[in-house]
């Protein structure tokens, strides 16, 4: 999750808006407001942390041009990690954290079909 998503905002947002939307999710996590219900307390004060720290990062016009530049290259890292068409047919498992390219996958059992017989020459 993004910190635009985590604002529920978009990305080209100005800064008169951010700060709605800041407040906006606040309100609807602040326990003081009667929101959460005792169990959730512990969920909504995580919550509000975070809210807090998004809108810190993206108040600030460096700080908000370093993490858009980031959230830029975690996407082209993404889309070069695209998979190439094999014969071989494996189950993988990514991790839903790090969607990136490296050793943050599992492979499950691998199907091999075999492969046609070779046209006579």
């Amino acid at each position: 999750m993004t910190l635009y998503q985590l604002l529920g905002v978009d990305a080209s947002v100005s800064g008169t808006e951010l700060g709605r939307a800041y407040r906006r999710r606040l309100r609807q996590l602040h326990p003081d407001l009667g929101c959460a219900v005792d169990a959730d307390l512990v969920d909504a004060a995580a919550d509000l942390a975070a809210v807090q720290q998004a809108y810190q990062v993206l108040r600030d016009p460096a700080r908000r041009a370093r993490y858009d530049a980031e959230l830029e290259a975690r996407a082209v890292r993404v889309s070069e990690c695209r998979p190439t068409r094999s014969r071989v047919s494996i189950a993988v498992r990514v991790h839903p954290e790090e969607p990136r390219c490296g050793p943050v996958f599992t492979a499950g059992p691998v199907r091999v079909a075999p492969l046609p017989p070779s046209p006579a020459r």
